[in-house]
C-alpha cells in the first residue's frame, strides 16, 4: 500500500502524532453519536411522561363535564392546555367518533381508543388517553 505524498513527507514525530490522534478522533465521534442518540431517546421519553401527566390530570378534571354532558365546560378545561406553550391542540372524542370538545386544531386522526397511546412523528407528538367514569369508557383526550 502506497501512502499519499503529504503523509510520506511528514517528519516521524508528526506521523506518530497522526497515528495516535486518528483513533482518538474516531472514538470521540462514536461517543458523540451514542450520546446524541441517548439524548434524543431521553427527550422523547420525557415528552411522553409530561404528556401522560397532563392527560391524566385533564382526564380527571374533564370527567365531571362529560358526566353532565357539558361540552362548553370541557372546552374551557381543554383551553388550559395553552398554558403549556408546546401543547397546541387537544380534543375529546366520543366512542362513536364525534368530537365532544376541542382546543386548537388536533393533529393526526381522531378516534376512540381504550388504551393510552403515545406517538412521536417527525415534528409533533400525540398522546391518546381514554377517560373512565363510573366503570364506563368515555371520550379520548388527544394532545
Amino acid at each position: 500500500m502506497r501512502l499519499p505524498a503529504w503523509i510520506r513527507d511528514l517528519p516521524l514525530r508528526r506521523k506518530v502524532t497522526l497515528l495516535l490522534l486518528a483513533p482518538c478522533l474516531v472514538g470521540l465521534l462514536i461517543a458523540s453519536a451514542v450520546l446524541l442518540g441517548l439524548q434524543v431517546r431521553m427527550f422523547r421519553q420525557e415528552v411522553a411522561r409530561s404528556m401522560a401527566a397532563v392527560a391524566e390530570i385533564l382526564g380527571a378534571n374533564l370527567s365531571a363535564a362529560i358526566a353532565i354532558n357539558d361540552p362548553k365546560a370541557a372546552a374551557e378545561l381543554l383551553d388550559s392546555l395553552q398554558v403549556r406553550g408546546h401543547m397546541v391542540s387537544g380534543a375529546l372524542v366520543l366512542p362513536d367518533g364525534t368530537v365532544f370538545a376541542q382546543y386548537g386544531q388536533p393533529v393526526g386522526g381522531l378516534g376512540f381508543e381504550r388504551e393510552p397511546r403515545f406517538e412521536f412523528r417527525e415534528r409533533e407528538a400525540s398522546w391518546a388517553e381514554p377517560v373512565m367514569l363510573g366503570g364506563r369508557w368515555w371520550p379520548r383526550c388527544t394532545w
